[in-house]
């Protein structure tokens, strides 16, 4: 779980890259969010199964993070 966790959030990060330089869009792709919450999920579970609890909350967090993100992005109109 824990290559296919970070697999996801390299992928992620990969798409808004491409965003930014190719199409010279700055806006957060929806794609961002939701590869880099899906990939913390799964850190999350990896480390609880692993028993590094810290390791854990800290991917709680950030899957935290990236719904507050995700409901701004969905919820702010341009």
């Amino acid at each position: 779980m824990l290559y296919f966790g970070f697999l996801f959030i390299f992928a992620g990060w990969i798409v808004q890259i491409y965003q930014v330089i190719s199409r010279k869009d700055k806006s957060v792709n929806l794609l961002l969010p939701i590869f880099y919450g899906a990939g913390s999920l799964l850190l999350f579970a990896d480390s609880f199964i692993g028993g590094n609890a810290i390791a854990g909350l800290l991917n709680a967090l950030c899957v935290i993070l990236v719904m507050i993100l995700f409901a701004v992005v969905f919820t702010t109109k341009k």
